[in-house]
């Protein structure tokens, strides 16, 4: 009985498959998103009065700086330019995904103000 053999198979490979794709659907969606910060490193002293803040996260998620949305390029890639103020500034990076699933990175940054 060949072709019952093919039949079952096929059926047992249908659900494997639609069992895995199910899995890593509810995956995507319980994970955290990722989130890495190129720059600035933590602890960076600067004399520059503004610095870029750059990193990468998944698609689709939304990134704040401080509260403040920063956009997103099709990859995930971002880019910020950041006012600073003299002394130490706390930079609160969070990706959250659409179903609340929060990622959040804290660098400090300090400028120095040289006197004249």
């Amino acid at each position: 009985n060949l072709p019952d053999f093919f039949r079952y198979g096929f059926v047992i490979i249908f659900l494997l498959a639609l069992f895995l794709y199910l899995g890593l659907q509810v995956k995507n969606i319980v994970e955290p998103p990722r989130l890495e910060v190129y720059s600035p490193p933590q602890g960076y002293v600067t004399n520059e009065l503004s610095i870029s803040l750059q990193g990468e996260t998944d698609k689709e998620v939304n990134v704040t700086l401080n509260g403040k949305d920063i956009g997103t390029d099709e990859e995930g890639d971002f880019e910020e330019i950041i006012d600073l103020s003299p002394g130490v500034n706390t930079l609160i990076i969070e990706a959250k995904k659409k179903h609340g699933k929060t990622t959040r990175e804290v660098r400090h940054v300090t400028l120095k103000v040289e006197d004249n």
